[in-house]
Protein backbone atom coordinates (compact mmCIF):
# COMPACT_ATOMS: atom_id res chain seq x y z
CA UNK A 1 0.00 0.00 0.00
CA UNK A 2 1.46 3.37 -0.90
CA UNK A 3 2.37 5.53 2.09
CA UNK A 4 0.48 8.68 1.21
CA UNK A 5 -2.56 10.50 2.50
CA UNK A 6 -4.71 9.61 -0.50
CA UNK A 7 -7.53 7.15 0.00
CA UNK A 8 -6.86 3.62 -1.21
CA UNK A 9 -10.07 1.82 -2.09
CA UNK A 10 -10.24 -1.88 -2.85
CA UNK A 11 -13.44 -2.74 -4.76
CA UNK A 12 -14.67 -6.32 -4.56
CA UNK A 13 -17.46 -7.65 -6.78
CA UNK A 14 -20.04 -8.84 -4.27
CA UNK A 15 -23.33 -7.34 -3.13
CA UNK A 16 -25.89 -8.19 -0.48
CA UNK A 17 -28.55 -10.69 -1.48
CA UNK A 18 -32.02 -9.14 -1.91
CA UNK A 19 -35.31 -11.02 -1.53
CA UNK A 20 -38.69 -9.29 -1.68
CA UNK A 21 -38.72 -6.67 1.06
CA UNK A 22 -35.86 -8.23 3.04
CA UNK A 23 -32.16 -7.71 2.51
CA UNK A 24 -29.78 -10.40 3.72
CA UNK A 25 -26.51 -8.68 4.59
CA UNK A 26 -23.56 -10.81 5.42
CA UNK A 27 -20.86 -8.23 4.73
CA UNK A 28 -20.23 -4.53 5.24
CA UNK A 29 -17.99 -2.34 3.11
CA UNK A 30 -14.78 -1.13 4.71
CA UNK A 31 -12.36 1.50 3.45
CA UNK A 32 -8.68 1.23 4.37
CA UNK A 33 -6.34 4.21 4.07
CA UNK A 34 -2.78 4.94 5.17
CA UNK A 35 -2.61 6.68 8.55
CA UNK A 36 -0.47 9.80 9.01
CA UNK A 37 1.98 7.65 11.00
CA UNK A 38 4.17 5.52 8.70
CA UNK A 39 3.22 1.85 8.71
CA UNK A 40 -0.24 2.35 10.20
CA UNK A 41 -3.57 1.84 8.43
CA UNK A 42 -6.96 3.40 9.21
CA UNK A 43 -10.16 1.49 8.54
CA UNK A 44 -13.74 2.71 8.48
CA UNK A 45 -17.18 1.40 7.56
CA UNK A 46 -19.28 3.92 5.57
CA UNK A 47 -22.51 2.38 6.89
CA UNK A 48 -21.30 2.23 10.50
CA UNK A 49 -19.56 5.55 11.18
CA UNK A 50 -18.72 4.62 14.77
CA UNK A 51 -16.74 1.55 13.62
CA UNK A 52 -13.17 2.79 13.23
CA UNK A 53 -9.88 0.92 13.16
CA UNK A 54 -6.24 1.96 13.45
CA UNK A 55 -3.65 -0.77 13.21
CA UNK A 56 -0.03 -1.47 12.35
CA UNK A 57 -0.25 -2.74 8.78
CA UNK A 58 -2.92 -3.99 6.41
CA UNK A 59 -3.26 -7.52 7.81
CA UNK A 60 -3.79 -6.28 11.36
CA UNK A 61 -6.24 -3.62 10.13
CA UNK A 62 -8.38 -6.27 8.42
CA UNK A 63 -8.28 -8.50 11.50
CA UNK A 64 -9.28 -5.56 13.71
CA UNK A 65 -12.02 -4.65 11.22
CA UNK A 66 -13.64 -8.06 11.79
CA UNK A 67 -13.60 -7.60 15.56
CA UNK A 68 -14.79 -4.00 15.36
CA UNK A 69 -17.63 -4.98 13.02
CA UNK A 70 -18.87 -7.65 15.43
CA UNK A 71 -18.72 -5.32 18.44
CA UNK A 72 -20.43 -2.49 16.55
CA UNK A 73 -23.30 -4.73 15.44
CA UNK A 74 -23.75 -6.04 18.99
CA UNK A 75 -23.81 -2.49 20.36
CA UNK A 76 -26.28 -1.32 17.69
CA UNK A 77 -28.55 -4.28 18.35
CA UNK A 78 -28.41 -3.66 22.08
CA UNK A 79 -29.34 0.01 21.64
CA UNK A 80 -31.92 -0.80 18.93
CA UNK A 81 -30.11 1.23 16.27
CA UNK A 82 -30.48 0.22 12.61
CA UNK A 83 -28.13 -2.54 11.54
CA UNK A 84 -28.36 -2.32 7.80
CA UNK A 85 -27.82 0.54 5.37
CA UNK A 86 -30.55 1.73 3.04
CA UNK A 87 -28.48 1.47 -0.12
CA UNK A 88 -25.47 -0.69 -0.98
CA UNK A 89 -22.11 1.10 -0.87
CA UNK A 90 -20.02 0.48 -3.97
CA UNK A 91 -16.58 1.53 -2.68
CA UNK A 92 -14.39 -0.42 -0.31
CA UNK A 93 -13.64 -3.96 0.69
CA UNK A 94 -16.29 -6.35 1.98
CA UNK A 95 -15.77 -7.49 5.57
CA UNK A 96 -17.95 -10.52 6.39
CA UNK A 97 -20.07 -10.64 9.51
CA UNK A 98 -19.16 -13.52 11.80
CA UNK A 99 -21.70 -16.38 11.47
CA UNK A 100 -22.27 -16.34 15.24
CA UNK A 101 -23.33 -12.68 15.02
CA UNK A 102 -25.64 -13.47 12.08
CA UNK A 103 -27.26 -16.26 14.10
CA UNK A 104 -27.68 -13.95 17.11
CA UNK A 105 -29.32 -11.28 14.91
CA UNK A 106 -31.65 -13.90 13.40
CA UNK A 107 -32.56 -15.23 16.85
CA UNK A 108 -33.41 -11.80 18.24
CA UNK A 109 -35.36 -10.79 15.12
CA UNK A 110 -37.38 -14.04 15.21
CA UNK A 111 -38.09 -13.61 18.93
CA UNK A 112 -39.30 -10.05 18.39
CA UNK A 113 -41.69 -11.29 15.67
CA UNK A 114 -43.05 -14.04 17.88
CA UNK A 115 -45.61 -13.67 20.61
CA UNK A 116 -43.78 -15.81 23.17
CA UNK A 117 -42.12 -14.67 26.39
CA UNK A 118 -38.59 -15.51 27.51
CA UNK A 119 -40.14 -17.96 29.99
CA UNK A 120 -42.01 -19.74 27.19
CA UNK A 121 -38.87 -19.77 25.05
CA UNK A 122 -36.94 -21.37 27.93
CA UNK A 123 -39.64 -24.03 28.35
CA UNK A 124 -39.58 -24.87 24.63
CA UNK A 125 -35.78 -24.97 24.65
CA UNK A 126 -35.69 -27.20 27.72
CA UNK A 127 -33.47 -24.61 29.40
CA UNK A 128 -33.61 -22.15 32.28
CA UNK A 129 -35.13 -18.71 31.80
CA UNK A 130 -31.68 -17.28 32.54
CA UNK A 131 -30.26 -19.26 29.58
CA UNK A 132 -33.06 -18.06 27.30
CA UNK A 133 -32.54 -14.43 28.34
CA UNK A 134 -28.80 -14.82 27.83
CA UNK A 135 -29.41 -16.16 24.31
CA UNK A 136 -31.55 -13.09 23.58
CA UNK A 137 -28.96 -10.63 24.92
CA UNK A 138 -27.02 -9.16 21.98
CA UNK A 139 -23.95 -8.54 24.15
CA UNK A 140 -23.86 -12.02 25.67
CA UNK A 141 -21.84 -14.67 23.78
CA UNK A 142 -24.02 -17.68 22.98
CA UNK A 143 -22.92 -20.99 21.41
CA UNK A 144 -24.32 -21.65 17.92
CA UNK A 145 -25.94 -24.86 19.14
CA UNK A 146 -27.94 -22.97 21.78
CA UNK A 147 -29.01 -20.36 19.24
CA UNK A 148 -30.10 -23.13 16.88
CA UNK A 149 -32.28 -24.68 19.57
CA UNK A 150 -33.76 -21.27 20.42
CA UNK A 151 -34.46 -20.41 16.76
CA UNK A 152 -36.15 -23.80 16.29
CA UNK A 153 -38.27 -23.18 19.41
CA UNK A 154 -39.24 -19.74 18.15
CA UNK A 155 -39.97 -21.20 14.72
CA UNK A 156 -42.60 -23.42 16.33
CA UNK A 157 -44.24 -20.28 17.76
CA UNK A 158 -44.15 -18.50 14.39
CA UNK A 159 -45.79 -21.50 12.66
CA UNK A 160 -48.81 -21.40 14.98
Amino acid sequence: MPQSTTKTEIPIETAPARRKDRVAYVSYRALFTPAPEPGFVLGSFPDLPEALVKAAGEAEAREQANLTLAETLRARLSSRQPLFPGLPIEDGELIPVDPVIIAKLALIAAFEQSSITPSELARRMGASERDARSALDPLEPTPLTVMGVAIAAIGEALDH
